[in-house]
C-alpha cells in the first residue's frame, strides 16, 4: 500500500534550468504527502496541496550527506512562508543580570525582573560582524522589534515571534519589513541565511525568542536595515495571533497597542543601552459628593469650558 520511488538527479543543473537548486548547498527538507488523488488544485501536471501539514527537518541538510539523522519533528503550519522560520522549543526565561554592561536592553516597565515585566528586549554584538537579540513578552501573540530611521512606522525592519494561531505551544520567528502602516514577511530569497541561532518557545506564559542577525545583509536583500547604523526602536505586542487588522498567517497583524518608541537611535552593538519604560503611574481623585454638578460660573473668563 505504500508508494516507492527511486531516482537519480545532478547536485548541479545550472547548465540544464536555471530554475533547479543546486544540491551540494544545505536546504531544510520538507516532507508531504496527499493521500487523495482528487485533491484541491488537482492537474495530470503539477502536484496538487498536501492532505497533512508537512514535516520540515530540524536543520539545513545537502543532498551529498550520508549520515544525517533528525530528531522527531513537529509540522509546520500550511503555507509557511520564506521567511517564516521554524524553530526548536525550549528557550529558558531572559538573563537580565547583564544589562548596561554585557548586552543592551529595554525593559517595560524600567527595573523589572522577568517575573514582572511585559515586555524585554535584548541586543548584544557577537564574532562575525552579527547581534545576538532576545525578545520577551507577556501575550497571546506576539512581541516584536521595530528598527527605523524615523519615529513613523513605515519603511522599517521588522522580527516577530509569535504563537502559532493553531498550535499554541509553537512559537514562529517572522522577518518582516514595514513598507508603509502595516507588516508583509520579507520574501527574499535565502531569509534563513541571515537569521540563525533561532530558539522560540512559551516559557512560563511569556513568548520567549533568540536569534542571531548579521549586522549587514546587503549582499542578501535591500529591504533589510544596515544594523551597523542607529536606529530608532519599536517595542510592539499584540496579545492575539488571530486578530488585529491584517491578520494572516503570514504577517505580523497590527499590533493591540500603540509600540513604545526609543527616545533616542540606538546601535544594536550598544551593550550599556539600559532604558526601558516609565511604571505606571495611579493618580486618585477627591470623590465627589453626591449630587454636586460642574461649577460653570467663570467659563470663558476664568477657565476654559466645553
Amino acid at each position: 500500500g505504500n508508494i516507492a520511488c527511486r531516482f537519480s538527479r545532478k547536485l548541479n543543473t545550472n547548465a540544464a534550468t536555471g530554475r533547479d537548486f543546486d544540491l551540494s548547498q544545505q536546504y531544510s527538507l520538507l516532507f508531504a504527502v496527499n493521500k487523495n488523488i482528487l485533491g484541491r488544485g488537482k492537474s495530470t501536471d503539477r502536484f496538487w496541496k498536501h492532505s497533512s501539514k508537512p514535516t520540515i527537518s530540524m536543520k539545513k541538510h545537502s543532498a551529498s550527506e550520508r549520515t544525517f539523522k533528525d530528531p522527531p519533528t513537529t509540522a509546520a503550519p500550511t503555507g509557511l512562508a520564506q521567511s517564516e522560520t521554524p524553530t526548536t522549543p525550549g528557550p529558558s526565561e531572559i538573563d537580565l543580570s547583564g544589562c548596561g554592561s554585557t548586552k543592551g536592553c529595554y525593559r517595560s516597565p524600567f527595573g523589572c525582573t522577568n517575573t514582572d515585566c511585559t515586555l524585554v528586549y535584548t541586543q548584544k554584538p557577537v564574532s562575525g560582524g552579527k547581534v545576538f537579540i532576545e525578545l520577551s513578552a507577556l501575550t497571546a501573540g506576539y512581541v516584536a522589534i521595530g528598527y527605523s530611521k524615523d519615529m513613523i512606522m513605515g519603511n522599517d525592519d521588522v522580527i516577530g515571534c509569535q504563537i502559532d494561531p493553531s498550535v499554541s505551544s509553537v512559537v514562529h520567528v517572522k522577518n518582516s519589513h514595514n513598507p508603509g502602516q502595516r507588516s508583509i514577511l520579507d520574501n527574499s530569497s535565502e531569509p534563513a541565511q541571515f537569521l540563525s541561532d533561532i530558539s522560540a518557545a512559551v516559557v512560563n506564559g511569556r513568548v520567549v525568542c533568540r536569534f542571531t542577525r548579521p549586522l549587514d545583509t546587503g549582499a542578501l536583500t535591500s529591504i533589510d536595515a544596515n544594523l551597523q547604523d542607529s536606529f530608532y526602536q519599536f517595542y510592539a505586542i499584540n496579545n492575539n495571533s488571530q486578530s488585529g487588522r491584517g491578520y494572516a498567517i503570514d504577517n505580523l497583524p497590527q499590533h493591540s497597542r500603540t509600540p513604545t518608541i526609543s527616545r533616542m537611535k540606538f546601535s544594536v552593538s550598544n551593550v550599556s543601552m539600559n532604558v526601558g519604560a516609565a511604571p505606571a503611574k495611579v493618580i486618585t481623585f477627591p470623590t465627589p459628593s453626591a449630587g454636586s454638578q460642574v461649577n460653570t460660573a467663570g467659563c470663558g473668563d476664568s477657565k476654559g469650558c466645553y
